[in-house]
């Protein structure tokens, strides 16, 4: 949201980044599922 704001002033607005930052937190929470820092669920 804070990129897209800055790029067009719109908090509703999405930047090129979204999907690279989706892809991002996808691997980190599949990696603290894997060593047991999160639930399962």
């Amino acid at each position: 949201m804070h990129d897209g704001f800055l790029a067009s002033g719109d908090f509703r607005h999405k930047t090129f980044l979204c999907p690279a930052y989706q892809r991002l937190f996808a691997h980190i929470e599949k990696r603290l599922k894997e060593n047991n820092m999160i639930d399962q669920n």
